[in-house]
């Protein structure tokens, strides 16, 4: 096991679903010095590939536990420390699909913590409506206590019976939002070990400044006895920003961008 090396886990997990590369090196958790906890999930055929975790070449995924998915949900578990960048494989864009992830992981035998942020947390962080999100979450054992939505990007915060919660962040779903994606040069952010991908920067705190953010999930944020934090795309890119700024309190503390996250 790591060594705590610097301040407080206050993300305890990374979930994300064909997650774009967030930052020029390897993000790791700064909670910890190493690894973050959770996966990153890559959708992955016998001859075809999600092809958007292999975009930005330049670019690189944090370091986590990497898992390559099939049609049968049959999947292939990488350390950390082989965050694999590429696949000798075709590109299919159908593979990139949420709802897709969602299903593959559902029908897998993983953890039913970690098919639980896929049929809950993915499949919510897309939509906006509140009533839509609290029907999807109807017996699931998770209540939605908070919610943010300008109009172009929503986020949302889901609690269980053991104040467990999950965050989410929505993917890419207007050309804005593609804008956004090609905004790649790398700029430093919350002191972190690695430059950070500026457009997908911009949209974290464009995200955590909403007044809907501001007013219904930062708050609640402290109630959370375990926090993961999921997106798919641009939303796990987002994910993982989210997750490293706010697990970086002890060289980040006077950091603006730090200041807008922090809960606590």
């Amino acid at each position: 096991m790591a060594k705590k090396i610097e301040g407080t886990e206050r993300v305890h997990s990374l979930v994300t679903f064909g997650a774009a590369k967030p930052g020029l090196e390897a993000l790791t958790n700064p909670a910890t010095g190493n690894c973050f906890d959770g996966y990153r999930f890559v959708n992955q055929d016998t001859l075809t590939v999600d092809p958007v975790p292999a975009l930005l070449g330049t670019f690189a995924h944090p370091k986590m536990i990497s898992i390559k998915m099939n049609k049968v949900s049959q999947y292939w578990e990488y350390d950390c420390d082989d965050n694999r960048q590429s696949n000798v494989r075709l590109p299919k864009v159908g593979l990139h699909d949420a709802s897709l992830y969602a299903s593959r992981v559902a029908g897998s035998n993983l953890s039913q913590e970690t098919i639980g942020v896929a049929v809950n947390g993915l499949a919510i962080s897309y939509k906006s409506d509140v009533k839509e999100v609290t029907s999807i979450l109807e017996s699931s054992g998770w209540n939605l206590i908070g919610t943010s939505n300008d109009g172009d990007d929503c986020a949302h915060l889901i609690q269980n019976e053991k104040s467990e919660c999950i965050l989410t962040f929505q993917g890419t779903n207007d050309k804005k939002d593609w804008w956004t994606n090609l905004a790649f040069v790398a700029v430093p952010f919350c002191n972190l070990n690695t430059n950070i991908h500026n457009g997908f920067r911009s949209e974290v705190m464009r995200v955590v400044q909403q007044d809907g953010y501001v007013k219904t999930i930062k708050p609640k944020l402290s109630s959370c006895s375990k926090i993961t934090v999921t997106g798919h795309s641009l939303g796990g890119a987002m994910a993982s920003i989210f997750s490293a700024c706010a697990n970086n309190e002890a060289a980040a503390s006077d950091d603006e961008n730090f200041t807008a996250i922090k809960w606590w």
